[in-house]
């Protein structure tokens, strides 16, 4: 028995990837943040994820500094 689509794809995998594809890097922090509130030791820490978030946010602040200028 196959349980894929009609494309040959599992109907599982396509729905993770399209959960994937529809989070937003704000709920991925959300869920490292419980993540590791849950678990510090056993868990990997998400660093590119941390770093893309400090990036968004250092961009934002600068442009709301130069815009209100």
């Amino acid at each position: 028995m196959d349980s894929g689509d009609a494309s040959g794809h599992s109907v599982g995998v396509d729905d993770d990837y399209e959960s994937l594809l529809s989070t937003t890097d704000a709920e991925l922090l959300k869920q490292a943040w419980r993540n590791e509130k849950a678990a510090p030791e056993i868990l990997q820490f998400e660093a590119p994820l941390v770093q893309r978030s400090r990036e968004q946010i250092q961009l934002m602040d600068s442009t709301e500094v130069s815009s209100s200028a």
